[in-house]
């Protein structure tokens, strides 16, 4: 295709164009409006309906911009503001207590002891935290391992489905976490 003939084109196209914009405000707004007439009056209706375009589009990507920010904003104030609750049992001294925890796994408290542990226990892991001493009759659960800290020291069980006593007998020596057998 030759330069000129793509001129010519380019004319046509922008001539129809322009013929298309003129039917459409015949249609529209029949009769000549006082201000403006012949070509000046389609150029003029032509660049109004680009605008209101214009201003539309970029109405519809503001309001898209902003409400990505609300979601982003709430989502990150809901994350960074989440904290599980903690959950504490205790046996008073001279008694002893028991209790089954949300995966079943049981839990027998001696005189003195408490065990805590988050309202998300058994979500990734079972962690729990021990003061004194107590029996744990663990539940199977292959995928979230049972962690118990007591003192600083953490220990997993690592036969799930077994009882164990983890003790903090003193203060100079460490836990024990021994398996019944």
């Amino acid at each position: 295709m030759k330069y000129g003939s793509l001129k010519k084109t380019h004319r046509y196209l922008a001539n129809f164009q322009d013929r298309m914009y003129a039917h459409i405000i015949e249609q529209i707004n029949p009769g000549a409006d006082g201000q403006h007439s012949g070509p000046d009056r389609i150029q003029f209706y032509k660049h109004a309906v680009t605008g209101k375009i214009k201003k539309v589009i970029f109405s519809a990507a503001a309001a898209c911009v902003a409400a990505a920010l609300c979601i982003l904003a709430t989502h990150l104030f809901i994350r960074h503001s989440y904290q599980p609750a903690t959950f504490a049992v205790t046996a008073e001294l001279g008694q002893r207590a028991s209790v089954t925890l949300p995966d079943g796994t049981l839990v027998w408290l001696n005189s003195g002891s408490c065990i805590s542990y988050d309202s998300d226990y058994g979500h990734k892991i079972r962690y729990i935290s021990l003061n004194g001493e107590a029996s744990f009759d663990v539940a199977k659960d292959a995928e979230h391992p049972f962690i118990v800290e007591a003192r600083g020291i953490t220990t997993e069980a690592l036969e799930p489905g077994s009882t164990y006593r983890p003790t903090t007998p003193t203060t100079s020596s460490p836990p024990r976490f021994t398996k019944d057998r």
